[in-house]
């Protein structure tokens, strides 16, 4: 299915999320990781992964020397993960946080 993709000014300067597990399907019981990019934006990040019974999957987060924080977890089983970030004390990109894990491999859905 095509995206659209808008590159403005606006969009430049604003916090993004990006990797492997938003662009590719990973196999269950594999690392999973994605990068959060505050883009020059000072603050706070939480994290939190829950997986398809509400349960707390355990994550870990790295910041790096570019500022940008690497943010990994390993999804156990089939079912549903959903990814929850907030910056600065706000929920941020409300349609990237779903993540899907089919059979024996991950599929990652932008909803």
């Amino acid at each position: 299915m095509p995206k659209t993709l808008l590159v403005g000014e606006e969009q430049q300067s604003k916090p993004s999320v990006y990797g492997a597990a938003i662009d590719y399907a990973v196999e269950s019981g594999q690392q999973a990781s994605m990068i959060f990019d505050p883009k020059k934006a000072k603050g706070g990040l939480k994290v939190e992964v829950k997986g398809p019974n509400n349960e707390k999957i355990r994550h870990s987060t790295n910041k790096r020397p570019d500022e940008t924080t690497e943010i990994s977890f390993k999804p156990t089983g089939v079912g549903e993960y959903r990814v929850e970030l907030e910056f600065n004390s706000n929920p941020f990109g409300g349609d990237l946080n779903i993540y899907n894990t089919i059979a024996y491999k991950s599929k990652f859905c932008i909803l």
